[in-house]
């Protein structure tokens, strides 16, 4: 075999070894390569944690070597020289190993027999000791790789803990003395019984709106968000979700935007009006009192089409992907923001297969569009019946 021809060999090796994706597919298609450039049935061990060959850490060979095999891979191992563990001047018929030998230490062992049964030619030895050595380095680079990859997720996941914690022991502490507080005045303060009631609820509605964030998280997390498609009308879900905000918008004007005659959408009411509350607070919470926050809804060619509009300081550019994120908090959050209520709002409309972004609204203020795929049907009084029987009429869309 030429020298070019060679060199391609080795690359084709390591061009297989990396298109493979992880360490074990990579070994079992290097090896083909190797198989096929040097004429052989080749095996690979690598070695363990405490110094010596593990025979279940294989590929090759169905898969390690036998018992007349395995004295030849561990010399070659210990030592670091090739053997093929036969006795000095007797015929090469067992397997020949040759060293994987990594940056400081030897990594593993290559076996190579010939498949006729006769020993393996010198040309041979010596090209699998390239393949030897390139494919410890490879495996010293995927392991390192992926050292890091586990490195940054531990690091990340830390990063999470420790915000949790914070926020846990700021956003629960804060309202518990708030309500603390409160109901200590009240006790000293009969009089102004009205309000110390006041600061109680609205101490105990941030600590359920954080409570049922943070749990809202956990099931979006784990995956045990289920979607239960099911007909609904799309003024009923702006009129819900409005309605379970009126504490959270009190002092603000919401005006719902539906066209007439908009049409059913089949989708799962809670998780859409769940995202639509978490979005009336967001805008309640960006605006001053008195200001007006609209809801446009809308259905067409197979999407549900919601809008969130606001007057309060906007949404720039570097925060419009930003701002979904768990735990992320705007400059324009005030003092008490978990960040966790634009992430949730995410979650659920994902879980419907949907999108939802944020953009700067003209005239200022911010817009926040939902966007979901679902079937849709337009029907008309006469056709209520057939609706409660289960007939919709005809879908379209999705």
């Amino acid at each position: 075999m030429d020298e070019p021809s060679w060199d391609r060999d080795l690359l084709r090796m390591t061009n297989s070894f990396l298109r493979a994706g992880d360490s074990g597919k990579g070994l079992e298609e290097a090896l083909r390569e190797i198989e096929g450039a040097c004429g052989v049935v080749a095996c690979v061990v690598l070695g363990g944690t405490n110094g010596t060959l593990e025979p279940e850490s294989c590929a090759g060979f169905t898969c390690g070597p036998g018992d007349e095999d395995r004295g030849g891979a561990v010399l070659a191992f210990e030592t670091g020289v090739s053997s093929d563990g036969g006795v000095a001047g007797a015929p090469t018929t067992r397997a020949w190993w040759v060293p994987m030998a990594g940056a400081s230490d030897v990594i593993g062992v290559l076996g190579a027999r010939d498949p006729s049964g006769g020993g393996v030619a010198p040309e041979s030895v010596w090209r699998l000791k390239a393949f030897a050595g390139q494919l410890a380095l490879l495996l010293e680079w995927a392991n390192g790789l992926r050292a890091r990859v586990v490195a940054d997720a531990q690091a990340v996941a830390e990063r999470s803990r420790r915000t949790l914690i914070d926020l846990v022991s700021h956003e629960l502490k804060s309202p518990l003395s708030a309500l603390e507080a409160a109901l200590e005045g009240l006790g000293g303060d009969p009089a102004g019984a009205a309000f110390y009631l006041s600061e109680s609820l609205c101490a105990l509605r941030r600590l359920c709106r954080t409570v049922d964030n943070l749990l809202d998280m956990g099931r979006l997390e784990t995956g045990a968000v289920t979607p239960r498609m099911d007909w609904c009308d799309i003024a009923d879900i702006c009129d819900t979700a409005v309605q379970l905000s009126r504490g959270v918008v009190e002092g603000r004007e919401v005006r719902c935007d539906i066209g007439p005659g908009a049409p059913l959408v089949r989708v799962d009411e809670a998780l859409v009006c769940h995202a639509l509350m978490q979005l009336l607070h967001n805008a309640a919470t960006h605006t001053p009192a008195g200001s007006g926050i609209t809801l446009r809804a809308s259905a067409d060619e197979g999407i549900l089409c919601l809008d969130v509009m606001d007057r309060g300081p906007g949404v720039s550019h570097k925060e419009k992907e930003k701002i979904f994120e768990k735990f992320f908090k705007g400059k324009s959050a005030p003092p008490g923001s978990a960040g966790l209520g634009l992430a949730v709002a995410r979650g659920f409309v994902g879980a419907l297969g949907g999108d939802i972004s944020a953009e700067q609204r003209e005239g200022g203020g911010a817009v926040f569009r939902i966007r979901i795929p679902c079937e849709i049907t337009v029907i008309d009084v006469s056709d209520e019946n057939e609706l409660a029987s289960g007939d919709a009429g005809t879908p379209q869309g999705n």
